[in-house]
């Protein structure tokens, strides 16, 4: 059987841990960015290893150097908790470039509450609306509002939600057209 990334999902799926851990190990080896973010979680979490989280953020590294998204993210909240403001930053803003729904909102927040960042209100709501309607990000909802709330008055919100949601439906409603 040809161990791939695939089929070390399915064995972590049914949670045979400590045969996913061996291939995804092998395949972080060989530079796959989402088989070295795997290790990363596994080790952060302690699934069916042992919990290493200085490891962890080695092997979130090496992912987000090789451009895997959820990686960027991880690590550069490593990096801000850390102090290093800049580069923390710098890999989240690449995971939203990324489409990373919680990088899009974690941004979002930054830039709506001026926290590492200067605030704009405008780039906020750009990245909480992506986050939301076009990934389905739930959380980033009351972020949304929140946001709106400082830019616009109520009635207004209101609009504008209304009008995402019904984008939203229309979109839902295109693709079920598509797929039949």
């Amino acid at each position: 059987m040809i161990k791939n990334f695939e089929y070390a999902i399915s064995l972590h799926k049914q949670k045979k841990y400590d045969e996913a851990y061996a291939i995804f190990l092998e395949l972080s080896n060989n530079n796959d960015a989402n088989a070295q973010e795997m290790v990363a979680n596994m080790l952060f979490h302690g699934s069916g290893i042992k919990q290493n989280k200085e490891l962890a953020y080695s092997w979130y590294e090496k992912a987000a150097e090789n451009n895997n998204p959820e990686a960027q993210y991880w690590y550069g909240q490593y990096k801000l908790k850390n102090d290093y403001i800049s580069e923390g930053l710098s890999l989240i803003a690449s995971a939203a470039e990324n489409n990373y729904p919680e990088a899009l909102r974690c941004l979002g927040i930054y830039y709506s509450d001026g926290k590492y960042i200067d605030k704009d209100i405008d780039k906020s709501i750009l990245l909480l609306q992506k986050a939301l309607f076009e990934y389905g990000h739930k959380d980033a909802l009351p972020n949304l509002l929140y946001t709106l709330n400082i830019k616009h008055n109520k009635l207004r919100i209101f609009f504008i939600l209304l009008g995402n949601i019904f984008k939203m439906i229309f979109k839902e409603i295109r693709n079920k057209k598509k797929i039949k």
